[in-house]
């Protein structure tokens, strides 16, 4: 029989070891959780929480190369309502495919060129990209034929 120490270390792993989009969001809270006892600006723990949600998504990336654009693809297609989807790589692209809006982010460190046409509109920054839904009238000027 294991140790009890040693169920719990497999209990947790199986838990939070796998792909799952809502380990995200845990991973998030539990920083989130363990750094509020400093008392940062809200500020700062956002700054902390995106870095979080950056570091577990590449995590997930490398961890999952082959099969990333489809985990993206199936979360897309698993949400009810209007989907907005946000990218600027390959493994987006399957996940663009699905969104009722998808938006391909150009930055400085550029973006796979095969996104833009798997995309509604291309901006230049996540900041334009978000302006585009919190000022509607932008998006229906980018987008009017």
């Amino acid at each position: 029989m294991m140790p009890s120490s040693a169920m719990g270390s497999s209990v947790l792993n199986s838990a939070f070891c796998k792909s799952f989009s809502v380990n995200e969001s845990v991973a998030r809270s539990v920083v989130a959780a363990f750094c509020a006892q400093l008392d940062p600006a809200a500020s700062e723990l956002a700054d902390i929480k995106c870095a979080v949600s950056e570091a577990v998504t590449h995590c997930a990336v490398h961890a999952y190369r082959d099969t990333v654009g489809e985990i993206k693809a199936a979360e897309a297609r698993k949400m009810e309502g209007g989907v907005v989807t946000i990218g600027n790589g390959f493994n987006d692209i399957q996940m663009s495919d699905a969104a009722d809006l998808s938006i391909c982010v150009m930055g400085a460190e550029g973006c796979c060129s095969a996104l833009i046409t798997h995309t509604d509109v291309t901006v230049t920054s996540i900041e334009a990209a978000l302006d585009l839904l919190l000022i509607p009238g932008r998006l229906r000027a980018t987008l009017r034929t």
